[in-house]
């Protein structure tokens, strides 16, 4: 990572991705470079800039208690990242690694804070943005679980499955594989079968 002093580029980018349409007030935004397979963003590290990925690829993930990384996102320009520090003012709970060369347009959250706070363009952009990856998140956890496990959060949230048909369509799965699913759940005394296509947690 290095700060790049290139008052034209760092011009030319904002202009590009009209990046001063996301503020009310205009900032001194600075360019970053980062180097393909570099943390840009690590759970161990303060985080000390908001910065638009003008160029390049980058991946943010999360790692579970396994060990697995969780994709929240593999994205080109314009991605934000720091959002999440900004609001959280914490160390981040995310990953953030270029997949290529990277640059971004970068601002610094300790020297602005104060104006960040009472700009209303960009915390309006800041809620965009933080939906966006929860989005993100989500889908990604749903697709990334197992049957047996959207199951088990399926019954957990609704106590009880009596629709095989509905709870196909909101697992994303067949008739077929929750059928399997359930049958295993039964034998492990995991949930109860109180009659045909009814089912509650033991």
């Amino acid at each position: 990572m290095k700060r790049v002093y290139d008052s034209k580029n760092v011009e030319k980018y904002v202009n590009q991705y009209h990046i001063q349409d996301y503020f009310d007030f205009s900032y001194p935004f600075y360019l970053m470079e980062y180097e393909k397979e570099e943390m840009m963003i690590h759970p161990l590290k303060d985080t000390k800039e908001i910065q638009f990925v003008v160029e390049g690829e980058v991946s943010i993930y999360s790692i579970d208690s396994n060990g697995k990384q969780l994709f929240v996102s593999q994205t080109n320009a314009l991605c934000v990242l720091g959002d999440v520090e900004f609001v959280r003012h914490e160390k981040p709970v995310y990953f953030a690694q270029a997949n290529t060369k990277v640059f971004t347009i970068a601002l610094s959250i300790e020297e602005n804070q104060l104006r960040l706070n009472q700009d209303l363009k960009f915390l309006h952009f800041l809620l965009d943005s933080l939906v966006d990856k929860l989005h993100n998140k989500s889908t990604n956890e749903i697709m990334n679980q197992s049957v047996e496990e959207k199951v088990m959060n399926y019954m957990e949230l609704h106590l009880t499955l009596d629709n095989v048909s509905v709870a196909c369509r909101n697992l994303h799965c067949s008739r077929r594989q929750l059928q399997r699913v359930l049958k295993k759940l039964c034998e492990d005394k995991r949930i109860i079968r109180l009659e045909k296509g009814k089912y509650v947690l033991q």
